[in-house]
């Protein structure tokens, strides 16, 4: 799951660069480079929700079925603050 959001952040970084670099193909290549980093914040909030969720008693509904953002956050920030002052001893 790493590696997915990795890639995708790394695709948007090169898409972003050639669109910057090439002003014809500039326009066509903005959607593509929006995709690649919205998936990367996707795969990756899935990967964190899904790896420290259950230790944490964190479950997140529909983590295997949504793609929507703002509930893939919300679930995030319950993680956040279930795990708040761990380390801190």
């Amino acid at each position: 799951a790493y590696f997915i959001s990795q890639g995708f952040m790394q695709a948007g970084q090169h898409l972003a660069a050639k669109a910057l670099a090439d002003r014809a193909t500039r326009t066509t290549l903005v959607l593509p480079i929006l995709f690649c980093f919205r998936h990367s914040v996707e795969t990756g909030l899935k990967r964190l929700l899904a790896e420290h969720g259950p230790r944490h008693h964190e479950i997140c509904d529909k983590l295997t079925s949504t793609h929507d953002l703002d509930h893939l956050w919300g679930c995030f920030l319950r993680l956040m603050a279930a795990t708040a002052g761990e380390g801190e001893q």
